[in-house]
């Protein structure tokens, strides 16, 4: 049995009460108070470093492919591009720069 606030006149009535005793109102109409639940609170773990870390090596492996395609276009028209290969090393170095990051920020945050 729990006290609980009218409606009406705001005394404090038994919950097992069918009425207010001083203004009648039916306790059935009040609503129950339900216990409070703990809030879900999600907390963001990663670290700035890693977020910087995973940004910058998906531009370097992105720049790599885009440079690629574009010196291989360039190099059918003007003959044999030596840049080529540099920039298929330098977007696979920064897809492996990003998979270094992501198992670094597992190993950090579980």
């Amino acid at each position: 049995m729990a006290l609980v606030r009218c409606i009406e006149c705001n005394a404090e009535v038994s919950s097992r009460a069918p009425a207010c005793p001083k203004c009648g109102c039916p306790i059935a109409d009040i609503p129950r108070r339900r216990p409070h639940s703990p809030r879900v609170q999600t907390i963001q773990k990663t670290g700035k470093k890693y977020k910087l870390g995973m940004l910058l090596s998906m531009l370097l492996a992105m720049g790599g492919c885009v440079g690629a395609v574009a010196a291989n276009a360039a190099s059918e028209k003007a003959g044999a591009n030596p840049a080529v290969p540099i920039f298929i090393l330098a977007s696979l170095a920064g897809l492996l720069w990003f998979i270094i990051v992501r198992i670094l920020t597992w190993w950090d945050h579980g």
